[in-house]
């Protein structure tokens, strides 16, 4: 389904294999961030050509101007492996759409956990869309990409409570509900002083600011 916003000429719509060039140029940045990110990024596109993952972009005239990546990790949990707004188009709602057209697949097809990992020192940009989205952070992933690359996990859980965190003003159209209409909540974890187990450690999370 494509979801056009009356306020904004964007468009959000699933990939198509037309796109792989204009997503590799906005997440230009990730062979530099994260070793291998390159082929990473090409062996996670091909998983969504055959279906095994999903890619969200959203369109401006100008071609794409963001991106979500999520990776099923199993019947009910997935990871966010991927959030980006190109920079000249942040603070404009572009990742709350992003993050809002997700978080209405997974109450949908009743997806219990998801996880998301963030550069730690891209917290301050990321972290009110995430928890104004129900994430919540669970523990870090020390050196996780060389000394002091540390990686903020965070959750995100459905357990049928309500959680008050899709402004109305901001996601409209078919694909959203009110925010009355939706029944989530977060489950808290504690941060850890020490290494998360080996089953985050999937490949790298390229987040940005929205």
């Amino acid at each position: 389904m494509q979801l056009c916003v009356d306020r904004w000429p964007i468009c959000l719509r699933p990939y198509a294999d037309r796109d792989k060039g204009a997503v590799f140029a906005l997440l230009s940045d990730l062979p530099a961030l994260y070793p291998g990110g390159g082929a990473w990024l090409e062996r996670r596109l091909g998983d969504v050509r055959s279906q095994k993952a999903f890619c969200t972009l959203a369109v401006s005239a100008f071609g794409p101007i963001g991106v979500t990546i999520e990776t099923p990790k199993g019947a009910n949990a997935l990871k966010l492996s991927t959030i980006f707004v190109a920079g000249n188009c942040r603070r404009l709602g572009v990742g709350s759409l992003l993050l809002g057209r997700c978080v209405r697949r997974w109450l949908a097809t009743g997806m219990k956990h998801v996880h998301v990992t963030v550069d730690q020192r891209r917290i301050t940009s990321l972290l009110p869309l995430l928890e104004s989205s129900g994430f919540e952070s669970s523990g870090v992933e020390y050196d996780r990409y060389g000394p002091d690359r540390n990686e903020v996990i965070f959750r995100w859980n459905y357990d049928g409570q309500l959680c008050n965190h899709l402004d109305p003003t901001v996601f409209r159209g078919p694909d959203f509900q009110p925010r009355e209409a939706l029944r989530i909540s977060t489950c808290g974890r504690q941060v850890s002083d020490g290494r998360p187990d080996d089953r985050l450690r999937d490949g790298p999370t390229l987040a940005a600011c929205w």
